[in-house]
């Protein structure tokens, strides 16, 4: 990721005619631990275009995975996850199980905890310091 943002933004600095870094902070990442927090944060990043005002539902942007996962839209750079597997026997299950998934909002409390582990770079429940 490091060498990946390193070059865009060189690129990017090129094309523009400009210098210095297009970003705060560094890269950071950590497991996500149980299944349901997995879904929780699917449900967060595809949402957050609608959260955000610029779609009407996650199936309507174009860099979402929402298209593959819910409705079975094929996209070669998509490849199924485990615990997407897991949601039924058949393609038409899982998309329908995965759907069902957003038909929920996020509780503040799953928002509360997604946003300070992002915030935090940390492990959602998790020390920071």
């Amino acid at each position: 990721m490091q060498y990946l943002g390193r070059c865009y933004v060189q690129a990017f600095n090129r094309i523009y005619e400009r210098s210095g870094t297009l970003w705060e902070g560094r890269f950071r990442s950590f497991p996500v631990g149980t299944e349901n927090y997995l879904f929780a944060c699917y449900r967060y990043i595809e949402l957050n275009p609608v959260l955000a005002g610029i779609v009407d539902s996650p199936d309507q942007y174009p860099w979402s995975s929402y298209r593959t996962n819910a409705l079975g839209a094929p996209n070669i750079i998509i490849q199924p996850r485990e615990e997407w597997l897991g949601l039924g026997q058949t393609k038409d299950v899982r998309c329908a199980r995965y759907q069902h998934l957003f038909s929920t909002p996020l509780e503040e409390s799953e928002l509360a905890e997604i946003r300070a582990s992002i915030k935090s770079g940390s492990e959602p429940g998790s020390d920071p310091s």
